[in-house]
């Protein structure tokens, strides 16, 4: 990979990981100016390219991810309700494992769900089996799954101790966590873009 190759990758991955930087930014002659005085060789890439370069990153953080979790021998699967600041309702699921590579243990923000209609547990189940057997392109494996972890709330526990179980075929359930862990939980969720550079240096070495 070029210098150049590598600085626009590189650009790529601080627009997709910084949540209030549009594609855009690179046709602002600010930006262009500032970039040229760092570098009076380099030429910004255009938006189109800025969209493709996500794009490709995006495939393999998600190819990346999709490994790391069919290596895991057993996952823990934590999931939390809550409520943007708009009012949208929101699913995180992260996964925590041992990393077999690492031999290191490891979570990650493998799903963020818009709710559309009311949070009920039938509802979120259909929402974690289409993250879990569709977004990345391949099944993770139900086999993996060791349990699910969530917080009290009526609906979780009951997709939890019933519906999940029932779909994916687990005995091993952890019903309810404390309070400190959904908070905990909440801030990890909320911090999502993290894992573009969690992942980067896994991800294109």
């Amino acid at each position: 990979m070029s210098p150049k190759q590598q600085t626009d990758r590189m650009l790529c991955i601080w627009i997709a990981a910084s949540p209030n930087i549009p594609y855009s930014i690179v046709e602002e002659k600010l930006f262009i100016d500032y970039s040229h005085r760092l570098n009076p060789s380099y030429k910004v890439p255009c938006k189109r390219m800025i969209e493709l370069g996500v794009a490709e990153i995006a495939g393999l953080i998600r190819s990346r991810v999709a490994d790391l979790l069919t290596a895991a021998a057993r996952v823990t699967i934590c999931l939390d309700l809550w409520t943007a600041a708009d009012g949208t309702h929101c699913l995180g699921i992260v996964a925590h494992f041992y990393c077999q590579s690492t031999k290191k243990p490891m979570r990650l923000v493998v799903g963020c769900r818009k709710l559309f209609g009311s949070a009920s547990a039938t509802y979120v189940s259909q929402l974690f089996n289409e993250v879990w057997t569709n977004d990345f392109g391949r099944d993770l494996g139900s086999h993996r799954i060791a349990a699910f972890v969530t917080d009290s709330g009526a609906n979780l526990v009951k997709c939890c101790r019933y519906d999940l179980p029932m779909l994916f075929a687990i005995s091993n359930v952890n019903e309810s966590i404390s309070n400190a862990f959904r908070g905990n939980m909440t801030e990890e969720i909320g911090k999502s873009k993290f894992w573009w550079w969690c992942l980067f240096e896994l991800t294109v070495t």
